[in-house]
């Protein structure tokens, strides 16, 4: 009966349309496909997790795929869906028991491939160990199983357990399904548009592949505006496409999510708000513990690393560390690092929370008249896009700065400076010329400085380039 309440589909296909997320997804303005999607084979034995923030679609991609084999015709009890954060699910025992009733009562009618589709795992401890069970008694075979959860740490816990267990290519069962990069927000509210995208990163390349981009640069330049108001969360996108507005329960409902997971983490509230608080107003420049220890009444920089790798594991934060010397690869831990907000949108949430704001979306619009913090924003936004595409992103601050330093297996290094600003100076260039060129992310200027090896490009046309 549990099974049954949740997969009203099995008893009637029109159950599904019925679905919320189904007839959001069916009412949109937006047609938002998450490139995650395209990530799952249902056709193999494979056990995927998927590991995001809340609110960013990953129980609508799991509806959507049901919707997807519904459509090819498929007995809809070939398709299982199981949310843990409403099941009562308490431990690993009862998650074995979940597959051993659903997989006992469907082979009696099919040994055809069947499809498991469990949300939100991590609200039940060794969940993953339930999973394991099954495996090694048999059951899973002829299986796609999805698991999702919004908890980085858990998961990845939950995927160590299974070694051996998830199918061919393990490595690529693991699915990090992030807030929309600005390459995947353009697809969105700018369907039609090709965008190059940038493969060569030798300067020269880069240059030629932004150039091409920047036949479309009123279309690209207006989105970025948009996204970094409302960054790449399905809900934010689809209320400001219709009202050029974020409505205040959009941040509402987002900041609740990022409540409750501090409550579910035992951490507190009044803690995580003086932290927050500390970091935007340091505007992303490099901290240390001791500075954040300082500035709240948070009384040990122990406490504060503690609180920092949560909010890295619930994505809402991620760090940069420095390099211990300019063009090598080894990380100083023990100088300042830069903290980074996940999205622009998780950013203005917690700006106006920690504000008291009573309206966040007049906040998010006042912050970005300031064309200093406007500049930082898109800074942050540019951490984020290179930390998700490059293998390791360090930086650099000793006399001079380079604010990223980007490395890719068998790959020369990238250097990239973040310059939000209308004109690019001789100035603004030192700290690449010392390492033999690089990048420079600006507002709006597109040139090539051939003799110090240096590409001056829009930053929107860079990140709707890059292929994240």
């Amino acid at each position: 009966s549990l099974l049954l309440e949740q997969n009203r589909f099995w008893e009637d296909r029109a159950a599904l349309k019925s679905d919320p997320h189904i007839k959001a997804l069916s009412v949109s303005p937006l047609k938002i496909t998450h490139p995650a999607a395209g990530r799952i084979s249902l056709n193999e034995d494979r056990v995927y997790i998927i590991r995001g923030p809340r609110q960013v679609g990953k129980t609508t991609l799991l509806k959507a795929t049901i919707k997807k084999l519904l459509d090819k015709n498929i007995d809809p009890r070939r398709v299982l869906y199981f949310a843990f954060d409403i099941g009562g699910i308490k431990d690993n025992r009862d998650v074995l028991d979940l597959l051993k009733t659903y997989l006992g009562w469907i082979r009696r009618y099919t040994h055809k491939r069947v499809w498991i589709l469990l949300d939100e795992v991590t609200y039940t401890p060794d969940w993953s160990t339930g999973v394991k069970a099954a495996f090694d008694l048999g059951i899973l075979g002829n299986a796609t199983l999805v698991a999702t959860g919004s908890s980085s740490i858990d998961l990845k816990k939950g995927g160590d357990r299974l070694p051996g267990r998830r199918g061919i290519e393990p490595e690529k069962n693991d699915i990090e399904m992030l807030p929309l990069s600005f390459r995947s927000f353009l697809a969105s509210v700018q369907p039609g548009i090709e965008i190059p995208t940038i493969s060569g990163f030798s300067c020269g390349d880069i240059h030629d592949t932004v150039t091409q981009i920047s036949f479309h640069g009123n279309i690209i330049k207006r989105a970025f505006e948009i996204y970094l108001i409302c960054g790449g969360y399905p809900l934010s996108m689809v209320s400001y496409h219709k009202d050029e507005k974020i409505d205040e329960s959009v941040f509402y409902t987002y900041l609740q999510t990022i409540l409750g997971d501090i409550a579910k983490g035992g951490k507190r509230e009044i803690y995580s708000r003086e932290l927050l608080y500390a970091l935007i107003s340091k505007r992303f420049e490099p901290v240390t513990w001791d500075v954040i220890t300082q500035m709240t009444s948070i009384g040990s920089h122990n406490t504060v690393a503690e609180y920092i790798d949560f909010f890295e594991a619930s994505f809402v934060l991620k760090s940069l560390y420095q390099t211990k010397s300019l063009g090598g690869r080894d990380i100083s831990f023990r100088k300042r690092r830069k903290v980074y907000f996940i999205d622009p949108f998780t950013f203005h949430t917690l700006n106006a929370w920690c504000g008291g704001s009573p309206d966040s979306f007049a906040t998010t619009r006042k912050i970005l008249t300031d064309s200093a913090i406007k500049g930082r924003i898109a800074e942050n936004v540019i951490g984020i896009h290179l930390i998700r595409y490059f293998h390791s992103v360090l930086f650099w601050r000793n006399k001079c700065e380079i604010d990223f330093i980007c490395i890719k297996e068998r790959s020369p290094y990238l250097y990239i400076e973040s310059k939000h600003q209308p004109i690019i100076t001789s100035d603004d260039k030192v700290g690449l010329k010392k390492v033999g060129g690089g990048v420079i992310l600006s507002r709006d200027t597109l040139a090539f400085d051939e003799t110090n090896n240096i590409a001056i490009l829009p930053v929107s046309y860079f990140l709707a380039g890059l292929g994240v």
